[in-house]
């Protein structure tokens, strides 16, 4: 029977192979980022590996991350690459039994394939998403009108913007994150301000923004059409993809893209309306 033991970013050579058998769609940089996460998020290893002989045949990454919730900080980890060779998949639990003695995270895994997703939910997971919206290129030019909000994308300015008003949990999402595939948009008004964080993707070979991060729903859409054209014109995107839960209510004009399986997460004490994207595969791994 296969060892089970903890995986650290020396390990990265010797677990390669397997993840490029497992998607060889990502680059070497990409699977990289799994293993050097480089926020300080107070553990010692980055998920567990299967051992037979010296052998890696099996691993699953855990990413993990503190974020502020309710104004309280919480531990995070997001679940990626659960992958484990045909011989083997009898000790596939193995990988995941850690997760359900971390009584104090809230763990996520927002792309389960169908046999992990089944087996996920008999270990006590929970669905979180089943869908995304994404958004037609519609403006209303009424509420550019009426509505007038400055968008700054520049990283540096925008790291400025919100050390002015002393927003260091924003400035820290920013420094954790722009090293990866990811952009930053500030909306900024005279009374607040709403940091948005998203990746390039492509749906029917058309370019859209997958939104990640939302700082001030609110906010956020309010000011949506102008967003929408400033997505446009400065990204060449042609309109976000967000979350059905990060939609807070809102209603906009969209076509309902469902998911392959649920997103799941299991937590005692993060209701998923507070559950974002960050430090997580979608980002890491784009």
């Amino acid at each position: 029977m296969p060892q089970v033991s903890k995986v650290t970013q020396d390990h990265f050579q010797l677990v390669y192979p397997l993840l490029k058998k497992f998607d060889d769609s990502h680059s070497k940089e990409q699977w990289m980022n799994i293993f050097s996460q480089p926020f300080n998020n107070g553990e010692d290893h980055c998920g567990y590996m299967l051992l037979e002989e010296g052998e890696i045949v099996g691993f699953l990454g855990y990413i993990f991350s503190k974020k502020i919730v309710d104004n309280k900080t919480v531990k995070f980890c997001n679940l990626t690459t659960w992958i484990v060779e045909d011989d083997y998949r009898n000790s596939s639990l193995a990988l995941i039994y850690p997760v359900l003695k971390m009584k104090d995270y809230c763990v996520t895994n927002f792309i389960p394939a169908k046999n992990v997703y089944y087996i996920s939910k008999k270990l006590g997971f929970k669905d979180l998403e089943a869908c995304a919206r994404i958004t037609i290129p519609v403006f209303n030019p009424f509420k550019a009108i009426f509505y007038h909000c400055k968008f700054i994308t520049n990283t540096a300015n925008i790291i400025n913007e919100l050390s002015s008003i002393k927003e260091g949990y924003l400035i820290t999402i920013i420094n954790d994150h722009k090293k990866y595939s990811c952009h930053f948009i500030l909306l900024k008004s005279k009374t607040e301000t709403c940091l948005v964080l998203f990746t390039k993707v492509k749906r029917k070979n058309l370019p859209l923004a997958y939104i990640h991060f939302i700082s001030n729903h609110n906010m956020f859409f309010k000011y949506f059409d102008q967003l929408k054209f400033k997505l446009w014109f400065h990204y060449k995107l042609l309109g976000p993809i967000i979350e059905e839960r990060n939609m807070h209510g809102h209603r906009v004009f969209s076509i309902k893209e469902r998911f392959t399986y649920p997103q799941i997460f299991m937590s005692k004490t993060v209701n998923k309306m507070s559950i974002d994207n960050l430090y997580s595969e979608l980002i890491m791994l784009n």
